[in-house]
C-alpha cells in the first residue's frame, strides 16, 4: 500500500513532469520571407474537406494569385463549408480585400501568431467571396516594424 507520503511524492514529480511537457516554450520568433504566390482553385472541392474525385474535375481547376496585402485585423466567423455547403460549419478566418495594405514580396518579415482558423473567407470588391483552405499568419515585417496578417501560404519560413 502507498503510504501517504508517497503519494505525496508521486504527485509532485508529476506535477512537475505536466509543468515541463507542457510549459515548453511556444514564443519563438520565426524568420520568413513574403512571397508572390499563386494557388489553384476548384469549385468541386468542399472548404475543408478532401476532394474524392479530383482527376475528374481537374479541367474546373483554375490559378488563383493571391494578394500582396496584409491585413491589420481579421474576423473569426463559422460559416457553413460542407460538400455545395450544407449543413457543416467551420470557423473562417474572414478578411476584407479592400482593407489590405500592400507589401513587396520579397519582404523579410517575423512571424508572430498563427490564427486558429484553418479556412480564408476573402471578400473581394465587385466580386464574390472566395474560400480558401489555408491558414492566416501574423508576421512582423523587419524593416518597418508593421504588423499584419496575411495568408499562411504567402509567408516563407527561412529558418
Amino acid at each position: 500500500m502507498f503510504h501517504r507520503s508517497n503519494l505525496v511524492f508521486l504527485t509532485g514529480i508529476l506535477f512537475a513532469f505536466f509543468l515541463v511537457a507542457c510549459g515548453g516554450d511556444s514564443s519563438k520568433i520565426q524568420n520568413a520571407t513574403l512571397e508572390s504566390t499563386t494557388i489553384i482553385q476548384n469549385p468541386t472541392r468542399g472548404v475543408g474537406f478532401q476532394a474524392q474525385a479530383t482527376s475528374k474535375f481537374s479541367h474546373m481547376d483554375k490559378e488563383f494569385q493571391l494578394p500582396e496585402l496584409l491585413w491589420p485585423t481579421f474576423e473569426y466567423r463559422m460559416i457553413a463549408a460542407g460538400p455545395r455547403h450544407a449543413q457543416v460549419k467551420a470557423e473562417f478566418c474572414v478578411i476584407d480585400e479592400a482593407q489590405g495594405i500592400p507589401f513587396t514580396p520579397g519582404e523579410k518579415v517575423e512571424v508572430i501568431e498563427e490564427a486558429r482558423c484553418m479556412n480564408v473567407y476573402h471578400m473581394i470588391p465587385d466580386s464574390s467571396p472566395i474560400r480558401h483552405v489555408m491558414g492566416f499568419t501574423k508576421v512582423r515585417v523587419i524593416s518597418t516594424g508593421q504588423e499584419g496578417w496575411t495568408f499562411s501560404k504567402v509567408v516563407r519560413i527561412t529558418e
